[in-house]
């Protein structure tokens, strides 16, 4: 009888059977196919058992976590023990909140390090669950964005000039960008060359950008929010 590599073992990419089983085991199995003109059967291990995905549930729910090892590197992430025959993938995006960290932390594992995750979803259909390490810890930027809702003003620290915009660090991991156009309601005042990298700098959250995982800010918005109060105080614009 004949063990296809797909009937070694639930895993979805089992290893070479050399690595199960040596010649001479004593393996029990279940016929699923008998051809007679070839005089063939075909066997399987898995059917032997349960399928582990049918009651993955009663042991984790999405939002668990626990630790477990790695078991495989690919270039879009790894993947890790979840039971004996199932195995997760956390994505290289799911590693770091910086995700210009992601691949240089992909590129530090190793098959069998010690890792702890967090269940992200569970598909039993589709025979898939996704993982996240970066879960483990609160979002830096919601975090900010809740002390910090739209309209706040902040100050930050300009770490990069363009000519089109300023990049400003707010918190750990937190930056914003200042578009040219923010810069002033004046005009004229419409440059990024009157800043310093290094120099601090108040402006008002605009908006959220999740895509880039930034905000956008402005400093055109605090000259306007400053003319209303002086007129509300004053009367005149004069």
């Amino acid at each position: 009888g004949t063990v296809s590599i797909n009937e070694l073992s639930w895993l979805k990419k089992p290893p070479h059977p050399s690595k199960l089983f040596n010649v001479g085991d004593t393996v029990d199995v279940k016929i699923t196919e008998i051809d007679e003109d070839k005089r063939k059967l075909a066997c399987s291990i898995k059917q032997t058992k349960e399928n582990p995905w049918s009651k993955l549930t009663d042991q984790f729910n999405v939002n668990d976590s626990f630790d477990t090892e790695v078991v495989n590197i690919v270039d879009f992430g790894i993947f890790v023990k979840v039971h004996e025959e199932i195995d997760g993938m956390v994505h290289v995006s799911d590693l770091d909140w910086d995700e210009k960290e992601c691949q240089k932390i992909l590129e530090g594992f190793k098959k069998g390090d010690k890792v702890k995750v967090k269940i992200l979803e569970i598909n039993i259909e589709k025979e898939r669950i996704s993982l996240g390490i970066k879960q483990l810890t609160n979002d830096p930027l919601q975090n900010f964005v809740d002390s910090n809702p739209l309209k706040s003003k902040v100050t930050g620290k300009i770490v990069e000039l363009d000519e089109k915009f300023l990049k400003v660090e707010l918190s750990d991991q937190v930056f914003g960008f200042i578009k040219k156009i923010n810069l002033s309601r004046d005009k004229l005042e419409q440059k990024t060359d009157r800043f310093a990298v290094g120099e601090q700098v108040d402006s008002i959250i605009i908006s959220v950008d999740q895509k880039s995982r930034s905000l956008n800010l402005s400093i055109k918005e605090i000259e306007i929010i400053d003319e209303k109060e002086a007129l509300t105080k004053y009367g005149s614009s004069d």
